[in-house]
């Protein structure tokens, strides 16, 4: 990952879990300053280089009648539930393990 990138990662706001199931996540959002976030894909490798999306027009586009909860939770709790996601829906261990360290690193976000 570019360092500029990570810089930009480390300054995150919001921390949000994709959860098909309480406790189980295979996507998080990272929300940033200045109305826009990255999407983490627990299935795939970790992205060589991160796609920004805006949050301008509907935020995450998310109806909660009919798609995947997601919820924002704080620091430790992502942390614990990455960990419970190792393994579930053929999520990649290193994935999980890179997103875990670079949340560690957030020193902004509590």
């Amino acid at each position: 990952m570019h360092p500029k990138t990570k810089q930009k990662l480390l300054h995150a706001i919001k921390l949000y879990t994709v959860e098909p199931e309480s406790g189980k996540a295979y996507e998080v959002k990272i929300q940033l300053p200045y109305g826009e976030y990255v999407e983490i894909e627990l299935n795939q490798p970790f992205p060589k280089k991160v796609v920004y999306k805006s949050l301008e027009h509907g935020g995450f586009n998310y109806d909660p009648i009919i798609d995947t909860p997601i919820t924002h939770n704080p620091r430790k709790k992502v942390i614990e539930i990455l960990k419970n996601s190792i393994g579930y829906r053929h999520n990649d261990t290193e994935t999980i393990n890179r997103l875990i360290s670079l949340i560690e690193e957030m020193y902004e976000y509590i």
